[in-house]
């Protein structure tokens, strides 16, 4: 990783940096988002990225447009609805 010294930045430039991280981010996110629709679907075991749950797997009950509802394969009662781009494959 190259050296930038931040404090010889003017305001313009670290706000420029910012732009240009936050865009990369985003998009990064959203390059994430899509592989896991196309390769997760409704029945399908997952971990989740989180340290909540860690070591827990769970099973996709529905799937909507960002988001995904999920339940404990052993406690049916842990059920959770979050971000797709948080679910792995088991």
């Amino acid at each position: 990783m190259k050296n930038i010294n931040l404090s010889s930045l003017s305001d313009s430039e670290l706000n420029d940096l910012r732009s240009q991280i936050a865009n990369e981010l985003n998009f990064r996110k959203s390059l994430k988002l899509e592989r896991n629709k196309q390769t997760i679907s409704v029945g399908d075991l997952i971990k989740v990225n989180h340290p909540k749950t860690s070591g827990k797997v769970f099973q996709v009950i529905s799937m909507r447009r960002t988001k995904a509802s999920i339940e404990n394969s052993i406690n049916s009662r842990e059920k959770y609805t979050l971000p797709i781009s948080m679910m792995e494959l088991a």
